[in-house]
């Protein structure tokens, strides 16, 4: 008898309607722990028999704005206990997991949601961006904050000299300086700075350039007057205390007005940002900054014959922002903007946040048109697969360097490095597979999870399958159907699909 009942069961299982979902114990998410950082393993106890896997799929949705997201489908038939890695997650994050199960006959079967939190970590690198000497014995130290808090805020940061023991600490979350004193006149010092939060200290920044201390003591003495009168010392103020602009736009022109003695000379400290200009002969301030940069006190002195006197000036220049559905640098669209900085570029050296497509309207336009991937038939990118934000442009510089047809003209790879757009930018490139999905997402309206059909059809893609420049295998590289959202690895090299080249910046 209960080997009918369990025969009953399994014909019950296979026959379930291919329009079916639902939420059984027969999938259940069993632990999730932390790894590294932002990573988490979790396992999961599959009842359903293998045989009748087609696909299980891992979610993670935030409970917290901005953090990240996870989505991933495994082409997989399991059964049992599974054991999966979950990486590119926030720290410090409440996320809701959940697995599911595809099975052959197209039934989708979920498990429960489970609640788990990351947990913070400590901040990332603050980076140096000048120092300078300010007297016999003392420095100042100006540092940009860390990229990454680690989720919890930063409560001090200490900077440390050498040689010898001096320090300094600044009680604050963000960017600024901290002075370090104690020094020792006419020696050259080297500056690091370190980040603290609840979790501990950051790794130490780079060193700072060198700095030498001055020889003597800065004392100022009005000198007496040969004449018998006596030059009244110089007084000014500034037409600005503070600006605040965006990197490639102009600030506006300081000017002083003296309020006392007549003014030999003017000088600024430190120097000058790129792209601005100042006057010694006027105290003027103006032109252009060329890069970004944290608030930055100047101090700028006026002297004459009876002594000096300082007035500062306070300037920052922020990166422009983007938003979703904007107009990029290279003329196209601003399909995903991250939450965070990810890698970026040939070799993932640099930090980008946002994705821009190449666009079908206006100059110079992208028209969508099919393609073979590759004249090649090995891996491209040595070692596995990369799928991640950020990566599609070191897979598309791997596939056309591919000796035996990787740079074949009028491959997948090879059109969409020679794309320019209608700025004439050379860093166009065939999106990875987590990229491609997310121009997927922008195309259908979606803000979360994976793509799905919505039929809303932004950004003039076909109905169709489009390349991404990540590798299922030698012979098949990941694809993302327009049509329905879903990823796919059903067509070979050599056969064609749609490509859409995107940028990231």
């Amino acid at each position: 008898l209960s080997l009918l009942v369990i025969a009953s069961l399994i014909l019950g299982l296979i026959s379930l309607s291919p329009a079916a979902n639902s939420l059984t114990t027969n999938l259940e998410i069993q632990a999730i722990t932390d790894s590294n950082s932002g990573e988490v393993r979790l396992t999961f106890n599959s009842k359903i028999a293998r045989a009748s896997v087609r696909s299980y799929q891992i979610t993670a949705t935030p409970n917290t704005p901005n953090a990240a997201s996870y989505s991933k489908t495994f082409t997989k038939k399991v059964s049992g206990y599974v054991l999966q890695r979950i990486p590119a997650l926030t720290p410090g994050t409440d996320y809701k997991f959940r697995v599911s199960i595809r099975t052959t006959k197209n039934r989708v079967i979920n498990s429960a949601n489970f609640n788990f939190y990351t947990r913070s970590i400590k901040p990332t690198t603050p980076v140096i961006t000048r120092a300078f000497e300010t007297d016999s014995d003392e420095a100042v130290i100006y540092f940009d904050a860390p990229a990454n808090d680690g989720q919890t805020p930063v409560l001090y940061y200490t900077a440390k000299a050498n040689p010898g023991n001096a320090t300094g600490t600044t009680l604050q979350q963000g960017s600024g300086s901290i002075t370090i004193t104690g020094l020792t006149k006419s020696t050259t010092y080297t500056f690091t700075v370190i980040a603290h939060n609840i979790n501990g200290a950051s790794i130490e920044s780079k060193p700072s350039l060198p700095v030498t201390t001055l020889a003597n003591k800065i004392i100022r003495v009005a000198p007496a007057s040969s004449s018998g009168s006596t030059l009244a010392a110089p007084a000014f103020t500034l037409s600005s205390s503070s600006q605040s602009v965006t990197v490639n736009s102009a600030i506006t022109t300081v000017t002083n007005t003296p309020t006392g003695g007549t003014i030999a000379s003017y000088a600024i400290s430190p120097a000058a940002p790129a792209g601005l200009t100042f006057s010694t002969s006027t105290g003027q301030l103006s032109g252009t900054p060329t890069s970004t940069q944290s608030s930055t006190a100047y101090t700028i002195t006026a002297t004459n014959a009876s002594g000096s006197a300082t007035r500062t000036f306070t300037l920052t220049v922020t990166a422009v922002v983007y938003a979703v559905g904007d107009t990029g640098p290279g003329g196209g669209t601003i399909f995903y903007v991250a939450s965070t900085p990810f890698a970026c570029g040939a070799t993932l050296a640099t930090t980008c946040t946002y994705l821009e497509a190449a666009p079908t309207t206006g100059t110079n336009l992208w028209t969508d048109a099919n393609y073979p991937w590759s004249g090649n038939t090995v891996n491209a990118v040595a070692g596995g697969t990369n799928d991640g934000i950020g990566y599609g442009f070191k897979n598309t510089v791997a596939i056309v360097d591919q000796a035996g047809g990787g740079s074949d003209a009028g491959k997948a790879g090879t059109i969409s490095r020679a794309y320019r757009g209608p700025n004439n930018l050379n860093d166009w490139f065939l999106p990875s597979k987590d990229e491609l999905n997310q121009m997927c997402k922008w195309a259908m309206g979606i803000t979360g999870g994976a793509c799905a059909n919505t039929g809303l059809g932004a950004g003039g893609f076909q109905s169709s399958r489009y390349w991404s420049s990540t590798e299922f295998s030698a012979s098949q590289p990941w694809m993302q159907n327009f049509s329905n959202g879903t990823q796919e690895n059903s067509r070979t090299k050599g056969q064609s699909a749609l490509v859409r080249p995107i940028r990231a910046f």
